[in-house]
């Protein structure tokens, strides 16, 4: 299998996620002890570990960027190679995406972990590049926002999502992705990441069968594809009106109703999008099938990612 060179470009301001007051439970990501104490007594040993800090910034190093270094080691395993840039790192140097050398990347994933209360939004310059990338049939971009939770403000609805997912690390509200949105609507295609919605799965625990048209996947992404992944929180990737002839939903996952979400009343929620209209290839999908190598129904990304490497 030809290597194909992939670039994770991460949307966030590391200075603006993790200079954070602690006492707003909004929009923002938990301290490591608040992780740590989630997790008790389900993972002692995560729990009594040292060393890592205790604020925003060791969960975004840790549990973030580590999960998404083993998805690029996975990568680099199957043949390819890769690298991760963040937007703003720790020290406050910023990269745009046009500072990157298109020539020597081949799939570009945007993962949009930035909150909408930090303003990240591309440049003009950030959107010509992502359009002239794209104008090279061999290129492909995967555009990835997460999770938009109690987007409405309301309280008996906030309290109907926190039921239905489960989670009490996310707080009331939640929006992650405004950078994804932006690139989206820039790229004429305003995809929302809408709710955030718990997977069904089955009794082993693993997320019950994508549905998947393959009619509509010509270039065999979802080759022994299975399942994504079993995350309590992903998005509905909404396709407004008018714009069903430019998207492809590939395929659509099965929300958990043993609690059911206030708002969203499908049973199936989209889940990942292929946008035509340009020479390269354009996907859409949630964060977490580049940084969730550890979760259940993780397995079937192996073969998500192995595809990928290989379009020809």
């Amino acid at each position: 299998m030809a290597g194909r060179r992939f670039c994770f470009y991460v949307s966030w301001s590391r200075p603006l996620e993790t200079q954070i007051d602690p006492e707003n439970l909004d929009d923002r990501f938990a301290t490591m002890t608040e992780v740590r104490r989630a997790l008790w007594p389900i993972n002692q040993d995560f729990y009594q570990r040292q060393g890592t800090g205790d604020g925003v910034g060791a969960v975004l190093e840790s549990l973030i960027l580590g999960r998404l270094q083993a998805c690029a080691d996975s990568i680099m395993a199957m043949g390819s190679s890769s690298t991760i840039v963040e937007r703003q790192d720790p020290t406050g140097a910023i990269r745009y995406l046009d500072g990157l050398d298109a020539n020597a990347i081949d799939v570009l994933v945007v993962l949009s972990f930035d909150h909408f209360s930090k303003g990240q939004s591309p440049t003009n310059g950030e959107v010509d590049w992502l359009k002239r990338f794209l104008s090279n049939e061999r290129k492909c971009v995967a555009i990835c926002p997460h999770h938009n939770i109690g987007a409405t403000g309301a309280y008996d609805t906030q309290v109907g999502e926190r039921r239905h997912h489960g989670d009490s690390l996310v707080p009331p509200q939640e929006g992650v992705g405004r950078y994804a949105r932006a690139l989206l609507r820039n790229l004429g295609c305003p995809i929302e990441n809408q709710f955030g919605l718990k997977a069904a799965t089955g009794p082993d625990g693993e997320p019950l069968g994508l549905e998947i048209d393959r009619s509509l996947d010509s270039q065999n992404l979802l080759r022994g594809v299975v399942t994504f992944t079993a995350h309590p929180h992903l998005p509905h990737l909404a396709v407004p009106d008018g714009l069903e002839k430019q998207v492809r939903i590939l395929a659509r996952q099965t929300v958990d109703i043993k609690s059911p979400h206030p708002v969203f009343t499908d049973k199936t929620f989209n889940a990942l999008l292929q946008i035509v209209g340009f020479p390269g290839t354009l996907l859409v999908s949630d964060l977490t099938l580049w940084v969730a190598p550890w979760e259940k129904g993780a397995t079937s990304l192996q073969a998500f990612w192995s595809n990928i490497a290989s379009m020809s």
